[in-house]
């Protein structure tokens, strides 16, 4: 059972939302300002130039609202799991902010990428293997 309640769920959630919305337009503005453009091509979805890196203000919101809920609930267990998930959420968005300020390869992104996985199933494996 969760250890709050509606009131104390809707305000984490409207505080979430409205951090997300403030720092990914401050994000765009800033993508704007150092002219990081995707531009359209044969392999994009977009028929703009469309600014890059807005995604970090969503994952900075999450964190902030994941740490809020994460001290707030602080009574309960699964610590170890809570810092494999911050882990993973902030390996994948460096990789990505560096990505779109200078490019990185394909495989060093697909290692990121699995490596963050890793990290958001380690609980589970090792509830799966106690002695590994």
């Amino acid at each position: 059972m969760s250890s709050l309640s509606l009131p104390a769920w809707l305000l984490l959630i409207v505080a979430t939302l409205a951090l997300s919305l403030i720092a990914t337009r401050l994000s765009i503005r800033y993508a704007n300002r150092r002219e990081m453009f995707d531009l359209p091509g044969r392999r994009r979805s977009h028929q703009l130039p469309t600014p890059r890196g807005g995604g970090v203000g969503i994952v900075l919101a999450v964190l902030v609202g994941l740490g809020a809920y994460a001290i707030i609930a602080s009574r309960s267990s699964g610590g170890f799991a809570s810092m494999t998930l911050f882990a993973s959420i902030i390996l994948v968005a460096l990789v990505g902010w560096i990505d779109d300020h200078q490019g990185l390869r394909a495989p060093i992104r697909f290692l990121a990428h699995c490596l963050a996985a890793l990290l958001l199933g380690l609980p589970s494996l090792l509830l799966l293997f106690p002695g590994f």
